[in-house]
């Protein structure tokens, strides 16, 4: 194995009064030029490729390395080699923030080459640690200040002497104000303020900017009311004092001055006086078959003297009955026939089914037998034909003819 002797080294160092250059320096490379030349024991010039490690120390000897980074493949013509020191791993930023520093090498597996080489400025780097900077920041110890002008974080045009133009964090003691205290939390609901005016917004009035103010909603209608309602609310058993209610917008049934609930009957209580009908009214009891219940209550039928044309009559009130009704589908001629079974207190009235084609285009005929079948039941049996030749859906009703 060869033994390698360092001869001379040229240590080119422009980074070394970093420290020192002011705040508006330009960026300086971060790599030290080194050139070197090799012999090996018997003091010829090596020449091939070689592995070199370099190391640099506060101490000429011993110590422990502040920096460390090794060149695998280091090319050597007739003794002299050339690196960039800091190519391979980076050279801490303070790591020339002393004056004394020194570089050990150590060529592939020998020892490291004795005595280290003292790291020394070059002209020009002297220079810049006296070259005139920016006098607007002053260093005093650790503090960096200024004493004019304004600063600007992310921003080129700050408008006070601090300008910000993101966020600002603070992960421990928080903001200190003019009067000496420290806010370290977000202000919260228990903090007091000033408020300087309360202004009405659309819908609104009042508001001011002295002493004690309140705001209102603003009506657009006449009254006296100074409360609003829900969308929802509702009226039950509140008296309409005066105007019109629209027939539309009434349930089934009223008295005088109030609007009775949808759901009403009238079992008992005051009779509908046939001077409170309408026309409207009494086609809507025979057409639409409201399951409207008019008993004791009324003193027996309604009357249907003074009534207008479609007036409530007593054959009118029983036409439609929907408690017995079926509805199905018939495809064709002689379809199976529908029964329907009427039983108790109706079982000895009147009934006569009627058929209802319900699908366009659909013509029917039908026929039907009575069986009495106990003492307190009648089935009927009705038999449907389809007259059209095209399936479609029926409606069977009853009718009831009895008194």
């Amino acid at each position: 194995m060869p033994t390698f002797h360092k001869i001379r080294n040229v240590l080119a160092l422009a980074v070394f009064l970093l420290a020192g250059l002011p705040l508006a320096a330009q960026p300086v490379p971060q790599l030290i030029d080194y050139q070197g030349r090799i012999l090996d024991g018997n003091g010829q010039a090596v020449h091939g490729t070689v592995k070199i490690s370099f190391s640099i120390y506060a101490e000429p000897t011993g110590g422990t390395s502040l920096w460390y980074e090794t060149h695998e493949q280091v090319y050597v013509s007739h003794g002299v080699f050339h690196v960039l020191l800091g190519s391979v791993n980076p050279l801490p930023g303070l790591l020339f923030q002393s004056p004394d520093r020194y570089v050990s090498i150590q060529v592939n597996n020998d020892g490291e080459m004795l005595p280290r080489s003292r790291i020394a400025s070059v002209p020009y780097a002297l220079q810049a640690g006296n070259a005139p900077g920016d006098t607007d920041w002053m260093i005093s110890g650790n503090t960096i200040y200024r004493m004019n002008g304004n600063v600007g974080i992310g921003t080129p045009a700050p408008g006070e002497m601090l300008s910000v133009a993101d966020t600002i964090e603070s992960t421990l003691g928080g903001f200190k104000f003019p009067d000496g205290t420290v806010q370290s939390t977000a202000v919260s609901g228990a903090n007091s303020g000033t408020i300087t005016s309360v202004s009405a917004d659309s819908g609104l009035v009042g508001g001011g900017t002295t002493g004690n103010v309140s705001l209102k909603v603003k009506f657009g209608d006449s009254g006296t009311a100074d409360a609003v309602a829900h969308s929802d609310h509702l009226h039950d058993g509140v008296d309409i004092a005066t105007g019109t209610v629209a027939i539309g917008r009434l349930p089934v049934g009223t008295t005088s001055g109030t609007v009775a609930s949808g759901s009403h009957d009238h079992s008992t209580g005051t009779p509908i006086s046939e001077s409170g009908l309408t026309t409207d009214v009494a086609w809507r009891l025979v057409t639409e078959g409201d399951a409207h219940t008019h008993t004791a209550g009324h003193g027996g039928p309604i009357p249907t003297a003074g009534l207008a044309d479609k007036a409530v009559t007593s054959p009118k009130l029983r036409v439609v009955d929907t408690r017995y009704s079926s509805s199905g589908t018939i495809t064709g001629w002689g379809q199976a026939p529908v029964t329907m079974s009427i039983s108790g207190a109706d079982y000895n009235k009147v009934w006569i089914p009627h058929v209802i084609p319900r699908t366009v285009g659909l013509r029917i005929s039908w026929t039907y037998d009575v069986t009495y079948t106990s003492a307190t039941a009648m089935t009927y049996r009705i038999s449907i034909n389809n007259l059209s030749g095209t399936a479609g859906e029926y409606l069977v009703r009853f009718v009831n003819l009895s008194d």
